[in-house]
C-alpha cells in the first residue's frame, strides 16, 4: 500500500465507507448469503471486465496510479457490490418488470458512466484509449447480467 496516499485511495474509501454504510442500513432486505453473493459476483464481474480491457493486449486504462496491481485495486473492487445490491433492491422493491426492466438499465448505466466519470477525475482511473462513453455498453450488459442472476438465485430458493 502506498505511503503518501492521493485522491484516489481517499475518494475509494470513502466511497467504500459511505456505500457499506448504505448497504448496511439495507441489509435486512436480502438475506446474509445472498448479500455475499451480490457482492462477491458483482466484484468478480468488475475484475473480468477489468482483466479484459485495461490488461494486454488491449491497456485501454489503468486502475489507481499504477499499471501495477496493488492493495488499493483489491478494494476498489468492492465499490462495485454496493452499487450493485442497491440496484438490484430497488429492482425488487419497485417490483421492475417489462418494459420498465430496460428504462431502469438503461437509467442505472447512465448513472453508471457518470459515476465512472468522478471516478476518473479522483484518479481512481487513468484511461489511455477509453473514454467513459464506450463503457455505458458494458454497464448495460453487465446490469442486465446482474438481473439475469437475481432471477436464477430467485428460481434457485424458489425450486
Amino acid at each position: 500500500m502506498p505511503t503518501n496516499f492521493g485522491a484516489n485511495e481517499w475518494f475509494v474509501i470513502l466511497s467504500i465507507v459511505v456505500t457499506y454504510t448504505i448497504l448496511f442500513l439495507l441489509r435486512k432486505y436480502f438475506s446474509a448469503s445472498f448479500t455475499i453473493l451480490i457482492i462477491l459476483f458483482s466484484a468478480s464481474i468488475a475484475r473480468i471486465v477489468d482483466h479484459v480491457l485495461a490488461g494486454p493486449p488491449f491497456d485501454l486504462y489503468d486502475i489507481m496510479d499504477t499499471e501495477k496491481f496493488d492493495l488499493l485495486d483489491v478494494f476498489s473492487y468492492f465499490l462495485y457490490g454496493p452499487f450493485a445490491y442497491i440496484f438490484l433492491y430497488l429492482y425488487q422493491k419497485f417490483n421492475i418488470q417489462g418494459m420498465y426492466t430496460y428504462i431502469y438499465t438503461l437509467l442505472w448505466s447512465g448513472l453508471s458512466v457518470a459515476y465512472e466519470w468522478i471516478t476518473v477525475l479522483f484518479g481512481v482511473f487513468s484511461f489511455k484509449e477509453w473514454e467513459p462513453l464506450y463503457s455505458f455498453p458494458v454497464y448495460l450488459f453487465v446490469q442486465s447480467l446482474t438481473i439475469l442472476f437475481y432471477h436464477i438465485c430467485l428460481s434457485a430458493k424458489n425450486s
